[in-house]
């Protein structure tokens, strides 16, 4: 009897670890792949002069102004944001600077500065969207390509929505 004991609990022991492993959050992101995806993420990546994020205000603004970072956080441009209505807002990057500048393709980062009426700050929500292409293990965190960016599968907020 002790024997029977020992194995299931052996057993049960091997199935937590096979949960736990990297490569199960990788299985059960896949079904992930070809779905149109929405994730919380200030990065987005610069490819053939082309970069999208969304952002969300959860009230109108009197202003707002974006500005795009490189990746050791220099910032490259900085405009009026498109728009300064309450939702969701997009705004496309053509990857060049304030000078006019073409900027190589890589991993850049959106800031919101954006104000009430009366002054006060409004903090956006910023996501980037498109179709998830791949999933790989990156130092222990399941990583999905969504686009032509990476983000945590924990930042996903949406599968399948438009």
């Amino acid at each position: 009897m002790t024997g029977v004991q020992q194995q299931l609990l052996s057993n049960q022991l091997l199935q937590q670890l096979v949960n736990a492993s990297p490569a199960s959050g990788v299985s059960s992101a896949v079904s992930l792949i070809g779905q149109q995806v929405t994730a919380t993420s200030a990065t987005a990546n610069l490819s053939n002069g082309s970069a999208s994020w969304t952002y969300n205000l959860p009230s109108a603004a009197s202003s707002a102004t974006v500005s795009v970072a490189n990746s050791t956080g220099q910032v490259v441009y900085t405009g009026t944001a498109p728009s300064f209505a309450a939702g969701a807002n997009t705004f496309s990057w053509n990857g060049q600077s304030n000078s006019g500048v073409q900027l190589p393709d890589g991993t850049y980062t959106l800031s919101v500065a954006a104000t009430d009426s009366s002054g006060g700050a409004i903090t956006p929500t910023l996501s980037v969207s498109g179709t998830a292409s791949s999933v790989q293990n990156v130092n222990g965190t399941t990583m999905v390509t969504v686009g032509s960016s990476q983000v945590p599968v924990s930042a996903i907020t949406d599968v399948g929505g438009s």
